[in-house]
């Protein structure tokens, strides 16, 4: 299957997976604690959420294995559980997907935020090293929401350790001049690490359509897309968010047009979505795109 990923991307659009971790909190995760700990406590209920895109048309399944890693999961005293976590997490998709959907291993940002500064470049590379060794039963690896090049650069360099395919999305990189310089260097960092496709995700709708197209201007990799379903808000004590399927799927049209060959959500994004983005969106031919744009100033601005 990991042959098949070079061969599909960029033809017809693919649809994708939808978000995991809010449609795990919805079924009972504990608010407290990484809801990749239920590939080991509650396997059924991981395994159903995938099973559940697969029938609704997603034709790549991503894994619960977003924040598998050893900061992650050992600032919440489960440390010792990261292999067998990442392991399983990539099975019961592979469980799920049958010979119907390819298995994209979930991998994220390490989320130290200041504490980013205290890790030498070596030991962020072994950090995503033993991640990345542990999801090698997958198609493809998926490094998804990242917005630090330094941090972006150990994850990619560990990544292509395994020789498995690696599609890089890159996250919400803020306002202002600067998000774009930002998303210059990811996209630098991507590409000479040899990645099969560039995105983003975990945009708001509105917002990705042009993240999207920025990044399709500046490469000629296939392009991949994962919007959030609108804002988060609290309804009766319940986190919802805005974007129906219906609304959901207005944006997704708006990626297909921009050329974006595979298309899926992210937070709040349910089997629904999915589903109403296969109806539309399942075998149209991925737009051409003209010559990716390159300027002098994101060539001053890869260099830094």
């Amino acid at each position: 299957m990991q042959a098949n990923m070079a061969k599909v991307l960029g033809r017809a659009v693919l649809i994708g997976s939808g978000a995991i971790g809010t449609c795990l909190r919805r079924a009972g995760a504990k608010s407290d604690e990484p809801v990749e700990l239920l590939n080991l406590r509650e396997p059924e209920t991981v395994k159903n959420l995938h099973a559940a895109y697969r029938r609704a048309g997603s034709q790549l399944l991503v894994t619960n294995t977003f924040a598998a890693n050893a900061v992650s999961l050992g600032d919440a005293g489960a440390g010792d559980l990261g292999d067998d976590m990442n392991r399983a997490g990539v099975a019961l998709a592979r469980e799920a997907a049958g010979s119907a959907c390819l298995v994209c291993a979930s991998i994220g940002p390490l989320g130290l935020g200041l504490r980013l500064e205290d890790y030498p470049a070596g030991a962020l590379e072994e950090i995503y090293r033993r991640q990345c060794r542990a999801l090698i039963e997958a198609d493809a690896l998926l490094l998804e929401t990242f917005v630090e090049p330094r941090e972006a650069r150990a994850a990619l360099s560990a990544a292509s350790e395994t020789n498995l395919p690696v599609i890089f999305q890159i996250g919400n990189t803020g306002g202002g001049a600067q998000r774009w310089n930002r998303i210059d260097a990811l996209l630098d960092e991507a590409h000479r690490a040899g990645v099969v496709a560039v995105g983003t995700n975990c945009h708001h709708p509105n917002e990705i359509v042009r993240v999207a197209s920025y990044i399709a201007a500046r490469t000629d990799l296939p392009v991949t897309a994962s919007a959030n379903a609108g804002h988060p808000q609290i309804e009766r004590g319940w986190v919802t968010y805005e974007y129906s399927p219906d609304d959901f799927t207005v944006s997704a049209l708006a990626l297909a047009d921009a050329g974006v060959a595979v298309i899926g959500g992210c937070c709040g994004t349910t089997p629904e979505h999915i589903r109403k983005l296969s109806e539309t969106l399942g075998g149209r031919a991925v737009v051409p795109r003209r010559a990716p744009v390159i300027t002098a100033e994101t060539v001053l601005c890869v260099r830094k």
